[in-house]
Order: structure tokens, then sequence, then C-alpha cells
């Protein structure tokens, strides 16, 4: 696993990684909000490859990763990487690419940190964590409870090829 900081040891790591040579999928994983989708148009404009959001393949308010349009999803993935390389971003990325038989060749997780270099949303685990899995679901969001279920089953964050810490509020 290599942490990186900042986007410039960003561009020159994958830059000599050369995945430009064979189509290779590039999986961006991490918490909603953390910069996943800047870090993957950042990725698309430094090495011209194409990038998939899977937002895009879920219904308006549908439950992930039920309502999850596979068959869509496949389709665009197969098409895109025979000639070239793709970034699939989005949350549970891991999850959802298992479901469709896709085993990425990168994996990039990013972590919202802050100034002090804590990471922002590991108070989610330890909070689920410590309360053990009789009394860890929410009223208000079960979204983030199944995100949260996601990262102590599938543990992304210490899974990745790569992890990019981005610090809130810098740049």
């Amino acid at each position: 696993m290599t942490i990186i900081r900042d986007f410039e040891k960003l561009r020159d790591f994958v830059t000599k990684l050369n995945l430009k040579s064979s189509a290779k999928l590039i999986s961006v994983d991490g918490f909603s909000g953390t910069g996943k989708g800047m870090v993957s148009t950042y990725l698309n404009e430094i090495l011209s490859i194409p990038v998939v959001y899977l937002d895009d393949f879920f219904p308006r308010g549908g439950k992930f990763p039920e309502t999850f349009r596979s068959e869509n999803f496949s389709a665009a993935i197969a098409k895109l990487n025979q000639s070239s390389s793709v970034i699939v971003d989005g949350i549970m990325v891991q999850e959802v690419l298992a479901r469709v038989n896709i085993k990425p060749d990168l994996l990039l997780y990013v972590k919202r940190m802050n100034q002090y270099g804590i990471w922002l949303d590991s108070f989610k685990l330890e909070k689920f964590i410590r309360l053990g899995e009789d009394d860890h679901t929410s009223k208000y969001d079960p979204f983030q409870d199944q995100l949260v279920q996601y990262h102590l089953r599938v543990l992304p964050h210490e899974r990745a090829d790569i992890i990019f810490e981005l610090v809130e509020g810098a740049g």
C-alpha cells in the first residue's frame, strides 16, 4: 500500500504505472464527500482515461446496492475497456464490481483528513464497533450504516493499492 498526500505525487506515481499500456480498470473508493470525484477527474485529465461514475447506474432514490443497474454498467465497462483503461468512481465500488465479476487492476482509496492528519471518517467505524452489532443501525441515515458495514466487511481503506489522503480545506 502506498500513501500519497498531494496531487503532484499522485500524478508522478500513476504516470510511472504506465496504465495506458494495456486496458486496466482503476477503482476509486471512499466515504461520501471525500473527494473521489475530484480525484477521478484529476486522473482523467492527466491520463486521458474515461471515468464511469457508479451513481449513474442507480435510479434516483434507489436502495444501494440492490437497485444497481448491473447490465447497463457491465455493458458500459466492456465497451470502454476493450480499447483503453477506465476509472470507476463510487462508494462501495469493490462490492459493486464483485457483483458483476470484475476485478480492478488498481484500487485507489480516498481518505478525507484534517490538518492534523486524522482521518475524518474513522469515527463512523469506531462508533459502529463500540456500539456492537445489536445497536448499530441509525434511525436517520440507513445509507451511512450500509457504508460503514461495507468498510468493516470489505476493508477498502486497508486493501487499497493507493491511499490518497486529501486534507480538508487544503489547496
